[in-house]
């Protein structure tokens, strides 16, 4: 079984820390870096066993990745 690899832009703003994929537009938050991390795998793990329960293709109901945090990367 092959590990497919995403990107997540980690930025601490007014002391909360936000987590970003670039691959896909899902975003969590929390107050803590190891916080925002965890929150992006839970919800990133629940988006997963949804579109499994619903035999849909997973990240196809989902918008694309705003611009700017693109731009913060380059």
């Amino acid at each position: 079984m092959s590990a497919t690899v995403f990107t997540v832009l980690c930025v601490q703003k007014s002391g909360y820390w936000f987590a970003q994929c670039l691959d896909h537009n899902i975003a969590a938050e929390g107050s803590t870096l190891e916080e925002a991390r965890e929150n992006w795998a839970r919800l990133f793990e629940s988006h997963l066993r949804v579109a499994k329960k619903l035999k849909q293709k997973p990240f196809t109901n989902i918008g694309e990745v705003p611009d700017k945090y693109i731009d913060l990367m380059y």
